[in-house]
């Protein structure tokens, strides 16, 4: 069976209201459901029946639910497709704003194939949904990948790592050495990723495949671009 596909935002510290969450929740369903029929429909479990998110139930109801502790903010699950011959799972920790290590924010939509040409069928869409969790969340970083190339870059629970798709906010974006090619971003080696700017002037980078990426992940911490999420701020910033 292949590996369990991630596609996952992460940051650090940032409290936020039950409003604040629950919008960037239906913002987050919304633009999913643009990319795929198979994110289409997200559903939660009412202890009963499947209850589709949306129909009668709303984020705000949900997240209101999913209160934690003062401090520790709101922790969310879904679920893609009652019936989807793939599972496909969301959760979410958001409003967390207690500085404590080894707590994050984050964001992941966990995918589950079944069989090797059912993974390949993600690959186009795993950098369009990063995309979309970054522009919503706005986190410190993120990837879309699997163990195969996490295990191999061994970094710690709040270390980034490369995965076939890789988010960076925009001053992790900044170390990156300038002047490629075409269009004066990020010097890349040439062949196995391609940079992609976001609306926040972050970036996204693209590997062609998993030894790509564990080489990505080895030029992004050498840049100094995969410093550890920080534990007082949401985003990483260069040392003054």
């Amino acid at each position: 069976m292949p590996d369990e596909i991630t596609v996952q935002v992460v940051w650090g510290p940032r409290a936020e209201t039950a409003g604040g969450v629950a919008a960037r929740w239906r913002d987050t369903r919304l633009a999913l459901a643009e990319l795929s029929p198979l994110l289409a429909g997200w559903y939660v479990h009412d202890g009963e029946s499947d209850v589709r998110i949306g129909d009668g139930t709303a984020e705000e109801t949900l997240v209101a639910d999913a209160a934690r502790d003062d401090g520790y903010g709101y922790r969310l699950t879904a679920y893609a497709g009652a019936a989807a011959a793939t599972p496909i799972h969301y959760t979410a920790t958001a409003g967390l704003a207690r500085p404590e290590a080894g707590l994050l924010n984050g964001v992941t939509v966990a995918i589950a194939p079944a069989r090797t040409e059912d993974a390949r069928s993600w690959d186009p869409l795993l950098a369009p949904m990063l995309a979309a969790l970054a522009a919503v969340w706005q986190p410190d970083w993120g990837q879309a990948g699997t163990r195969r190339q996490r295990v191999p870059q061994r970094g710690g629970p709040r270390t980034p790592w490369a995965g076939r798709v890789t988010y960076l906010s925009p001053l992790r974006a900044s170390v990156l050495p300038a002047g490629g090619p075409t269009d004066g971003g990020p010097v890349l080696p040439t062949g196995f990723a391609a940079g992609a700017p976001t609306a926040d002037g972050g970036l996204v980078l693209t590997a062609a495949s998993t030894p790509d990426a564990v080489a990505l992940g080895a030029l992004l911490r050498d840049a100094g671009a995969f410093a550890p999420v920080p534990e007082d701020r949401d985003r990483w910033s260069p040392p003054a």
